[in-house]
């Protein structure tokens, strides 16, 4: 069984832990980054003793692998927004390090074929929004009763 002091320390360190942000990276700041042994440390005391080494040492290899990674870029810019609790942005200014083959081995016509698809799709999305804008604005300032030339609408 808990005590109060118990209670409280491990309720104030799993709320430290949660308010910090996804975005935030210690590591670009200048800070030691988090280790799998400090968060394996939050564990409970109780179920900390009744595992094994080897589930000690695999729940750590584990946290290790969700951990980020350090980087060795330049500049490291993190612009976080909120949309849906889900999605970041994230920009990385630096050398580019990623194998080459990720590249495809396409024909030229067939890529000026999906070129022409995409860019018929983004015309038309924005077509239409621009054409919903002015409907809704219309639609508003024939509820609000505004006339904008003086007897347009009398003949």
């Amino acid at each position: 069984m808990k005590t109060v002091n118990e209670t409280s320390s491990s309720e104030s360190s799993t709320a430290s832990i949660q308010k910090q942000s996804p975005c935030e990276n210690n590591e670009s700041l200048g800070f030691p980054s988090i280790s799998e042994d400090f968060i394996f440390s939050k564990i409970n005391p109780l179920i900390e003793e009744s595992m094994n080494n080897e589930q000690k040492r695999e729940s750590k290899r584990l946290i290790n692998l969700a951990l980020p990674r350090q980087t060795k870029k330049v500049i490291e810019i993190n612009i976080c927004f909120w949309f849906f609790k889900l999605f970041y942005i994230t920009f990385y200014l630096g050398h580019e390090k990623r194998d080459k083959s990720r590249q495809f081995n396409k024909n030229f016509i067939w890529e000026l074929f999906l070129m022409f698809i995409s860019s018929i799709f983004v015309l038309s999305v924005a077509l239409s929004l621009v054409f919903a804008i002015f409907l809704a604005l219309y639609y508003i300032k024939s509820l609000i009763g505004v006339d904008l030339f003086d007897g347009h609408l009398l003949k």
